[in-house]
């Protein structure tokens, strides 16, 4: 799908779905999908899999489902996101917020830079 087309339904939706099965890759770090989700600043609900709970608080920042959710869960929480409009606002300002802080490309380059020094000091 053509990018213009991907940030055309982003920019429309309201709630945005970041739910990931527990697995040896879920469970291991975070969805590049789930960064990309917060800085839209729409409402994610996403899975309580790999490094989630490190970068978002349930319902403050993003509402999150258990890991291995059922369907009636998910369906909770869309019922939760799509009844408040401003609830929805608030938490995607500040999900929106948490990418700012954490996934930013500044934010990224600053911790590549570090690292880089440090291998670099300890020397070949």
């Amino acid at each position: 799908m053509p990018l213009a087309a991907v940030r055309e339904q982003v920019r429309q939706a309201h709630i945005l779905l970041n739910i990931r099965r527990p697995g040896v890759w879920s469970d291991s770090g975070l969805s590049t999908k789930l960064s990309e989700y917060l800085a839209s600043g729409r409402l994610v609900i996403t899975s309580d899999v790999g490094d989630v709970k490190q970068y978002v608080r349930d319902g403050e920042s993003a509402l999150v489902v258990s890991k291995g959710a059922s369907t009636e869960e998910v369906a909770r929480l869309l019922q939760v996101g799509l009844a408040s409009p401003q609830r929805r606002r608030t938490i995607g300002l500040a999900g929106q917020a948490v990418a700012r802080r954490f996934f930013d490309v500044p934010v990224a380059a600053a911790q590549l830079a570090r690292m880089l020094s440090t291998l670099q000091s300890e020397g070949p």
